[in-house]
């Protein structure tokens, strides 16, 4: 009689097991995005809930704790839960969403220039620097398929011990492009994002008419210490970018991918000018 073999390196597959709580989770989400609960209705109570699931009352409420927290229910003491309607308060975007189109497609980062100036008093302030130091001011374009995309500014504190031609190679790479102009993960971050009006030089560079409106990102990196290393602004054309996020529940379809609501800024709520 032959032997059974089994491929060599390989093992049996198993199935997947999701937690109780996170299967109840799908299903009240679900259940939210077709429609079954709409907004404003009063959802099961815990025991019919633990009775349907099969479960204890401290499994439902993790998940129901969830379910919370993303937005989807609230509760509403000594009167039930109930399914949560939509509010715009609640968007949040990600910069990801800006600047991934650009993953997308052919990209170059060109650096305009690169130098060693004194601080004005307003980089010294940013940098809390006294005026006069030496900073190394850097202006990089971002250039997807062929049509200027970003235009970068950036002031970094100066370091003898770190050489310009590191901190130059480090920036003209994407990935450092659009971290921080040393390319290293630092520990802490202040990021402003607001709409703002292209002065004249901008506007020139972006191949934008002069006062053409533009998403501004404003970053100031710092160490460990909480001390700034680096000032600069992105300033991305408003024709190629665009933020998007999702609200309410998430209906899947057949082959599990999401179909979302999308909403899109479409009118700047604060201008400034930006040259």
């Amino acid at each position: 009689m032959g032997a059974t073999c089994k491929p060599a390196g390989r093992s049996a597959l198993r199935p997947v097991t999701v937690p109780p709580y996170l299967g109840i989770v799908n299903t009240i989400s679900q259940r939210l995005a077709s429609g079954v609960y709409e907004a404003g209705d009063r959802l099961p109570s815990e025991a019919e809930f633990c009775e349907e699931f099969g479960v204890s009352r401290m499994t439902l409420r993790k998940a129901l704790t969830i379910l919370t927290d993303q937005g989807l229910i609230s509760a509403k003491k000594g009167k039930g839960t109930f399914a949560r309607p939509f509010d715009l308060g609640d968007s949040v975007f990600s910069l990801k969403q800006a600047v991934g189109r650009l993953f997308d497609g052919r990209v170059e980062v060109q650096l305009l220039s690169a130098s060693t100036i004194g601080a004005s008093r307003w980089i010294a302030n940013k940098l809390d620097i006294d005026q006069g130091d030496k900073v190394v001011y850097i202006r990089q374009l971002v250039v997807h398929e062929d049509s200027p995309a970003i235009y970068h500014r950036d002031y970094v504190r100066y370091d003898p011990r770190r050489p310009l031609v590191e901190l130059l190679l480090r920036s003209t790479s994407l990935y450092g492009l659009l971290q921080t102009s040393q390319g290293e993960s630092l520990p802490h971050a202040q990021i402003t994002l607001r709409a703002c009006a292209l002065g004249a030089t901008a506007a020139r560079i972006l191949q934008r008419p002069s006062r053409a409106p533009a998403l501004c990102i404003e970053h100031l990196f710092l160490d460990a210490d909480h001390h700034p290393l680096a000032w600069g602004r992105f300033l991305l054309r408003s024709d190629m970018f665009a933020l998007r996020t999702s609200l309410g529940p998430v209906q899947k379809d057949s082959i599990g991918d999401s179909t979302r609501l999308q909403t899109r800024t479409t009118r700047p709520l604060r201008c400034i000018s930006e040259v």
